[in-house]
Formats: C-alpha cells, structure tokens, sequence
C-alpha cells in the first residue's frame, strides 16, 4: 500500500472561490439591469464590458505574449465595417453579423500576422500601427459605404433588430455581456492550457523556448488570430450602438489603442484581473476630469506614463504580490499540509525583456493620450475656447452649432408618418452630461458622428 502524498497540487486557494463566487453574483445582478438601470447606464456598462474585453485581448497579446501591438484598431474598425457590409449589401441581420464579423477579422488576421511578424520591438509596435492607418484609407476609399464621411445604419435594418427601441438596447446590452464572458472565458481557458504555458515561455525568451519545443511561430499566430477576431466582434458591436460609422472613428488609436493600453497598464499587464480594474478606474478618471476638456487626455497619459516608471506591476499586480488573491487562478501551486504556506509552480523570475515590453507598451499609450489632449486642447484654442473649458454640449464642446439628429442624416431611409412601426428608431440622441461628452472627445472632432 503505497504512503500518502506529503502535499497535493491546486490552482485555486479559498480567496480566490470566494471571488469567483462574488463575480457570479456580480453577473447575475449585471444580467438583471435591463430591469433596474436606466437608459444611459445600459450604455455605459455595455461600454465598460466592451473596454475590459477589448483590454483583456491586448493583455493577451503583450501580457502572455509579449506582443506589444500598436494597431488593434485595425480589427475594431474591420468589423465595423463588415458589420455595415453585411447589412447593407449582403441582408445579414445585425445581431448576425457580430460573429461573422469575427471571423472575418481572424481569416484578415492571417496574413497581416505574416507580414508584422518579422518585425521585433519597437518596430513591430509601429508595424501594427502602419497596418491599422492602411487600413483606414481604404475604408475611405469605398463610395458604397460613405467613403470618407462615413454612413448610417437604415432604420429597416435597425427595426429588423426588434421591434421597439427598448427591445433593442435589452439586446445589444446582453450581447455585450456575453461578449465579456466570451472573452474573459476563452482567455482564461488559453492560458490554463499548454498554449498558455507556451506563450509565457515565449514572452520570457523565444530562443528558450524553441530550444525546449515550443512552436514559437505557431503560439504567437494563435493568440493574433484570436485577439483580432474577438476586436473584430467587438468593433461590430460599438458600431451597432453607434448606429453610424467612419473610418476615422472606426479607426482610431486615440480610442481603440491608446485607451486600451492605459487600462491595461494601470490596472497590470500579464493579469487576467488587471483589464478589469483599468477599466474602472479609467472611467472613474473620465468622468471625474470630464469638466475639465481635454485635460483628462492629457491626465491619463500622465498617469500612464507615471506607473511605467515607478510601479510597473500595475494596481492588481500590486495587490495580488502583496495578498495572494487571484480571481482567476492560472498558476498550480503545491499545497503543503503541514505548513500554512504554499510555493507557486512556474512562476517565472523577473524578466529584464518582459519589463521592457512592459514599459515600452505604457510609455506609447501614455504618449498617445498626452498628444491627444494636446492636440484636442490645441484645437480648442483655435476655435477661440480654453482649453481646459467644460463641456456642456455639442454647441460648448465641438465650437459648432448642435448637429442634426441622427434622423435627419439618414433622411430618405427613414418616414415615421409613412411607417409607425419605425417610430423612435433613430431619434436624437439625449443631451449628453459634462461627464458623458468629455468622456468622448471623438465626437467633437468628427461632425458628421452623431452623440
């Protein structure tokens, strides 16, 4: 009779099955809200869900991998406009189209990933951003689809949706948290797996790990075809809320990449939990700095910069070293009975390469949003404004006068007296807060968007 282990294997510890099961409450609630929040608190959570699951796919990329990509707004813009391709021009349905979308992302992912790949550092960083500007210019270039102005969904494509408008929001507000759990689940099922094994030995040391078997080539094409269809899915389902698109919206690095970074940074690279807390506190930094105009790009990139150089574990990573809590548990640990400590199995030393990847990644988002909100306050100063001046609308915050409704850009698609059924399907969009138009500072600089 063989003798009893002197200790046992695990991944989970008691804090971390408390957490998972107050995260399962926490999406119950979150799936109820339909029932209990407003309008806009529909749209602002389906925002939040699409920015931790858009962070969770770059952590991915640069956390586990080590791929420090500059150009994901490549992928969001891409299924933006397959989503308004496929319903335009092909009689998809909205809701369809998300992951034909991503699919559609992963299948352009590929040779893209050929082309970037031989790229190192740095230079893959700007590669990915060369891509992604491509790839705005020729959005502009297709007349079908607005070329540079951009287009709208028809309201017989937004009623095929459901029925009323609050049928609508209902939808897309649970396909965006569905999106989230899609995200957060297939993440942490990579890196449960021997994939996830392999991209952190390859975001450690390539040569290490081809010298140990991994297929360097094969792991860094995996989670770039998966990273770029869940943006691809992601983009889709921004654009469907937006109801309108443009290449330089849907392109953008200031929203898609830059913002993405920072919440990845503040909250801690190479953690599943890190997108999570990014997120939050991003958009508590939003909506506290909005009054204040661009001063809260220009904050952010501060911030972000600032966390490179003094703590680069990021807030999660903080705590996690300090307590040991980890929602999601990746690593094994060795339980031994007789002691209250436990050792962690492969977990890798400090890593010079990994932090340089690290800082490299802030220290571009952090750039970014600083030139940002120079630039956003810079324009401002032109338009005769302060630059710091609260915004308070389309008239105080774009230096116009109110756009026109969304209604009125698609005039001709749309005849509420001809068709009651379409009533109130594109109606104007609520006057938006200081807080909700600081936070978008996008719509100040593309007129023909609507809020």
């Amino acid at each position: 009779m063989s003798a009893e282990r002197p200790f046992r294997i695990a991944r989970a510890s008691t804090s971390s099955r408390i957490g998972l099961g107050l995260v399962g409450l926490l999406f119950l609630l979150l799936a109820a809200a339909p029932w209990w929040a407003g309008r806009q608190d529909l749209r602002l959570l389906a925002e939040i869900y699409a920015y931790i699951a858009l962070a969770s796919l770059w952590n991915l990329l640069a956390g586990y991998a080590g791929l420090v990509s500059v150009g994901q707004q490549a992928f969001v813009g891409l299924g933006g406009y397959a989503l308004f391709a496929l319903a335009l021009f092909g009689g998809v349905g909205p809701l369809w189209t998300i992951p034909l979308a991503g699919l559609i992302g992963a299948l352009v992912a590929v040779p893209v990933a050929l082309l970037v790949f031989r790229l190192r550092g740095a230079y893959f960083a700007i590669g990915t951003w060369v891509v992604a500007e491509v790839f705005r210019l020729l959005a502009s270039q297709i007349s079908s689809l607005g070329g540079g102005s951009g287009t709208s969904l028809p309201a017989a494509v937004v009623t095929s949706i459901a029925a009323t408008r609050h049928a609508r929001e209902q939808l897309i507000y649970w396909v965006a948290l569905g999106l989230l759990v899609l995200v957060l689940g297939a993440v942490v099922l990579l890196l449960r797996s021997r994939h996830g094994l392999a991209l952190a030995a390859v975001r450690d040391d390539e040569v290490a790990a081809g010298s140990c078997g991994v297929e360097v080539g094969r792991a860094k094409l995996l989670v770039y075809v998966l990273a770029a269809g869940g943006a691809a899915m992601l983009g889709a389902l921004i654009f469907l809320q937006k109801l309108r698109i443009s290449p330089d919206a849907a392109f953008s690095v200031n929203d898609w990449t830059a913002v993405v970074i920072f919440i990845a940074v503040i909250g801690g690279l190479g953690r599943v939990e890190g997108p999570i807390i990014g997120t939050l506190v991003y958009f508590l930094l939003r909506e506290t700095l909005a009054p204040y105009g661009s001063l809260y790009l220009l904050v952010l990139g501060v911030v972000a910069i600032a966390v490179m150089l003094f703590a680069r574990q990021g807030i999660w990573g903080a705590i996690a070293d300090r307590t040991g809590w980890h929602l999601f548990p990746l690593e094994r640990r060795v339980i031994l009975p007789a002691r209250s400590s436990s050792a962690g199995i492969g977990r890798p030393a400090a890593d010079p390469h990994r932090a340089h990847s690290f800082a490299l990644a802030g220290l571009i988002g952090g750039a970014a949003l600083v030139m940002a909100g120079a630039q956003a306050a810079a324009d401002r100063m032109a338009d005769g404004k302060g630059p710091w001046a609260a915004c308070r609308g389309p008239e105080s915050c774009c230096g116009s006068p109110a756009q026109p409704d969304h209604a009125a850009m698609v005039q001709g698609r749309l005849r509420p007296d001809s068709d009651p059924a379409a009533r109130g399907v594109l109606e104007p969009p609520p006057p938006q807060s200081p807080s909700s138009c600081g936070g978008h500072a996008r719509a100040c600089r593309s007129p023909n968007e609507p809020g």
